[in-house]
């Protein structure tokens, strides 16, 4: 091992490889990418209010020019004051990227008219460098509904209800959710709900609360290379998803990240949520009949053959939905299949039960009666013709 000291090379993005001189000449490494980073964050525009005044509807946030380590944002970073009265007020906060977004908690205080002031310190990059000095701004508030969130309000803008929302103030449209807490992972402060916050935890996203760490060298065992985390019988150094149960290490474009865990799993650049056609390259996300299914997934003639062999389960469309969506799935073979709908106080709905042919399938499932909110819905299909199994699960939002 060599320590390599940089004080006199500035920031910036360098490629590294070392070289051996040996008696028959040099012999080099390959080359590895890395980042010299040790200025903090700077602030980023204006912070909103930008024009001064809190009026309904408006977000209090904050942007800087780089992203920011949201596991190390705490409420001692920051101070919300009502100048006025001299009162400080806690606040939810949420933060993604570059950005900070904040509501003050003020209970049933008369806060209308009143001046606020946010200052906030030792906000952290991904690199650990920050802030040492305080940045402020101020805002007047414009009446007392001013912090008021309407029931159709979306904050930040990921497609979710706020009032359905894991994580209401940070852009999340997966609603991923590793614990099963009702907190999404972006904004838990506990990501794998082992009682050991993340900005101390040695292996954020596998529950270790025991924190064991043989070698001492900062990582946990669970997480360490030689080690099988998610439990799915390949070491975390070889596994496509080290964090997410795969044994069959599917990675349908081949870009070294498994399915399960992929956002972007046929590799054609549009976010699987996002995706009219998850399974198959379509860049250009084609729907001739408008239906919200890609022209590429219409048809299994239209499917490459490897494709056709594979079971899967689809992302329901549209979601969220008001009355129906609908249900896609596909299977290799002659197959017994159960669709279902669980709420989240467990009542099960049959959506879809019977013997179907190999093929792709849709089914509707109305929901006039369904009170808004999120639900599950899983396949389980054993083929007729020979000894294969398949069960998924996935989530849709009824929205209101």
């Amino acid at each position: 091992m060599y320590d390599w000291v940089v004080p006199d090379i500035p920031d910036g993005m360098y490629d590294l490889r070392a070289s051996v001189e040996c008696a028959d000449g040099y012999t080099y490494s390959n080359v590895l990418t890395g980042t010299i980073d040790r200025t903090a964050p700077k602030l980023y525009g204006i912070p909103e209010p930008s024009d001064g005044i809190l009026n309904n509807g408006d977000i209090i946030s904050v942007s800087f020019n780089e992203d920011i380590n949201c596991d190390k944002f705490v409420p001692a970073n920051m101070d919300i004051t009502d100048i006025n009265t001299n009162i400080k007020y806690p606040a939810q906060n949420g933060c993604s990227g570059s950005k900070i977004v904040l509501i003050p908690e003020t209970g049933s205080d008369e806060v209308a008219r009143d001046t606020f002031k946010v200052s906030m310190i030792g906000i952290t990059d991904m690199a650990d460098n920050s802030t040492k000095d305080t940045l402020s701004w101020t805002f007047m508030i414009a009446g007392n509904d001013s912090f008021a969130v309407p029931d159709t309000a979306d904050t930040d803008g990921d497609g979710i209800p706020d009032k359905s929302d894991n994580c209401m103030l940070t852009f999340n449209p997966d609603q991923s959710e590793l614990d099963n807490d009702g907190i999404g992972d972006i904004c838990d402060d506990d990501v794998d709900g082992d009682g050991v916050l993340n900005a101390v935890d040695n292996c954020k996203y596998i529950a270790n609360p025991d924190q064991v760490d043989s070698d001492s060298n900062g990582i946990g065992d669970v997480c360490e290379d030689s080690s099988d985390g998610d439990k799915d019988g390949i070491i975390n150094s070889e596994d496509n998803c080290p964090y997410t149960y795969n044994p069959d290490q599917a990675d349908e474009d081949n870009d070294g990240i498994g399915d399960v865990c992929d956002d972007d799993k046929d590799g054609d650049g549009v976010k699987n949520l996002f995706d009219d056609c998850a399974s198959v390259s379509n860049p250009d996300q084609l729907d001739s009949n408008h239906d919200g299914i890609g022209d590429a997934c219409q048809s299994i003639a239209g499917l490459p053959g490897n494709l056709i062999s594979q079971f899967e389960l689809l992302q329901n469309f549209p979601n969220p939905f008001n009355d129906f969506t609908t249900i896609q799935y596909r299977v290799p073979e002659k197959c017994q299949v159960l669709i279902k709908v669980y709420s989240m106080l467990g009542t099960e709905y049959t959506v879809e039960s019977g013997v179907v042919e190999k093929g792709i399938h849709s089914v509707i499932w109305e929901t006039k009666d369904n009170p808004q909110g999120v639900y599950f819905y899983s396949i389980y299909a054993k083929s007729l013709n020979s000894n294969q199994v398949f069960w998924n699960v996935k989530k849709l939002l009824i929205e209101k």
